[in-house]
């Protein structure tokens, strides 16, 4: 495929799949500028990489890449990880009994996402806010559907302690 075959076939995709993929990357990063940069870096990429040339296949790769980005980001990110301290809400999720607590819930969801490992919070997103079936994710990012099913328990479970720990933590601390 000569250059400016492989430029069209990217300029395609990108004008069916863009919208889709930046409201991951949003998902994933949880910050506007981040998923920008994300998305930009993943098609950028696919210039200079010979994409499958099947739409599905194609579109998974840019999937994978992009969780690896994210993935990367991640990990350059835990090295100047924020005071643990902060991550804790006054508010456990479900229980904001009004329009600031709801906030604060949000918040607290929103850092515990972004504590999980990018691949299991891809996952998690994925099935449930997106609707792909397990099938889907397991084609995308080439595991087992067994393997996607035990990241979404773990991560289910990662989260269930997590704000087990908080809800006891909220209830005992002085007030």
């Amino acid at each position: 495929m000569s250059t400016t075959e492989q430029n069209r076939a990217v300029e395609l995709l990108f004008e069916r799949t863009h919208v889709e993929l930046w409201s991951f990357a949003l998902r994933m990063s949880g910050d506007v500028e981040t998923a920008s940069d994300l998305v930009q870096d993943t098609y950028l990429r696919a210039l200079h990489h010979r994409l499958p040339g099947d739409e599905r296949a194609a579109k998974a790769w840019l999937y994978r890449t992009l969780l690896n980005r994210a993935r990367d980001l991640h990990r350059r990110r835990s090295v100047r990880r924020r005071d643990p301290r902060a991550a804790h809400a006054a508010v456990a999720i479900g229980e904001a009994p009004n329009p600031e607590a709801a906030i604060v819930s949000r918040e607290r969801l929103d850092g515990l996402m972004a504590r999980l490992d990018p691949r299991r919070r891809a996952i998690l997103l994925l099935h449930e806010l997106e609707g792909r079936p397990v099938e889907w994710i397991a084609s995308t990012f080439r595991i087992r559907v067994s393997t996607v099913r035990w990241h979404l328990a773990q991560t289910r479970g990662e989260l269930r302690r997590a704000l087990g720990l908080e809800r006891r933590g909220t209830r005992e601390a002085p007030g």
